[in-house]
């Protein structure tokens, strides 16, 4: 079985669109007052990706765990700020809790995916487990950000 990057890449494309809604909001809005990147955008963006790798991809292939940290890292980092949505610190601060948070997440996504593809499931089921995941994060705000 390959090492596929497709998680990676639908990642990207996720935070890329993100942040590019952002920055058009701050141009065409440039009075609004947008609220600061979190822990739950994080989670949200990164449960997004998991759950359409899930509709995408139907086997769950073989994971590089070093790599999706790194490039989850990278992600998180790089994109917002280069959208200028993040400055300096925020977006290190950011890379470093975003690699985290997606690695992580997909640990826990992926294992409760091969629970789900051991039995007979419905088609909500990945969604049904990214929210749920997603509110879990919600947990934890206080004490990681």
């Amino acid at each position: 079985m390959q090492k596929s990057y497709t998680l990676n890449i639908l990642l990207a494309a996720v935070v890329g669109l993100a942040s590019l809604a952002g920055l058009l909001c701050r141009v065409f809005l440039p009075g609004a007052i947008f609220p600061v990147v979190s822990l739950p955008a994080v989670a949200a963006l990164a449960l997004l990706a998991l759950v359409l790798e899930c509709y995408l991809v139907k086997d769950a292939p073989l994971r590089d765990w070093g790599m999706i940290g790194l490039l989850g890292a990278l992600t998180f980092g790089l994109l917002p700020f280069g959208a200028g949505i993040t400055a300096g610190g925020e977006a290190v601060r950011l890379a470093a809790v975003g690699g985290a948070a997606f690695l992580v997440l997909t640990f826990l996504f992926t294992t409760l995916r091969e629970r789900l593809s051991s039995g007979r499931t419905g088609p909500l089921a990945p969604l049904v487990t990214g929210g749920v995941l997603f509110l879990a994060c919600q947990c934890f705000i206080g004490m990681v950000w």
